[in-house]
């Protein structure tokens, strides 16, 4: 197994090490920074930030043409916050800025009156489909979750599953072997490294 980590530096990168330690995949992973030909069996993207910067960042080191080739390749990816967000059409985080479209959708902020932004701490997720990322995973699992914009997808076959915090917003989608989670499950405890280990079970 060779899983590739993309780094924008704009996050903890280090509890996703930690994570896939605990794992026992400890020297199985390594840092993509720029552009790449080299081939990977699972890539996981994680971070935080702005999706204006996360995209410029992705545009300049070209890091968005190795995501569609290896779309085009049925690659086994995960996006973490950020990482899902990216997959969209377009973001609205700042001012509109095109995505990657490789899940058709927007990034909008959450619509909520009720509750203040960010969206920070735990919460659970309503399965829509099952799904190989999701075994054992069920309503009593919660995960932490950090964020004020979430992905708003045009096909709800692209839904794997939606959170409440106001209003309902995706928190998992999926197309092909792409998929995107609006939580942080290198921080979500037992939940979260049930989640990862399915993930890293895909072949």
């Amino acid at each position: 197994m060779n899983i590739g980590l993309i780094n924008t530096l704009t996050s903890n990168i280090k509890s996703v090490f930690n994570a896939l330690d605990k794992l026992g995949y400890n020297g199985q992973y390594e840092e993509i920074f720029e552009y790449t030909k080299k081939n990977y069996t699972h890539l996981i993207f994680p971070g935080n930030g702005n999706y204006q910067a996360n995209i410029k960042t992705l545009q300049n080191k070209k890091i968005d043409l190795f995501l569609n080739e290896n779309f085009k390749k049925n690659t086994l990816y995960l996006g973490i916050c950020i990482g899902m967000q990216i997959l969209s059409s377009q973001g609205e985080e700042g001012s509109v800025t095109e995505g990657t479209n490789i899940i058709e959708g927007n990034v909008e902020k959450i619509n909520t009156f009720k509750y203040r932004l960010p969206h920070i701490g735990w919460n659970s997720v309503d399965i829509k489909h099952n799904d190989n990322l999701l075994i054992n995973i069920t309503k009593e699992d919660t995960f932490y979750f950090l964020h004020s914009y979430a992905f708003k997808a045009k096909r709800s076959k692209n839904v794997l599953a939606t959170t409440s915090y106001g209003s309902e917003f995706s928190s998992i989608v999926k197309n092909k072997n792409f998929y995107g989670v609006q939580f942080h499950p290198e921080k979500s405890q037992n939940s979260g490294l049930k989640l990862l280990q399915n993930f890293l079970n895909m072949k």
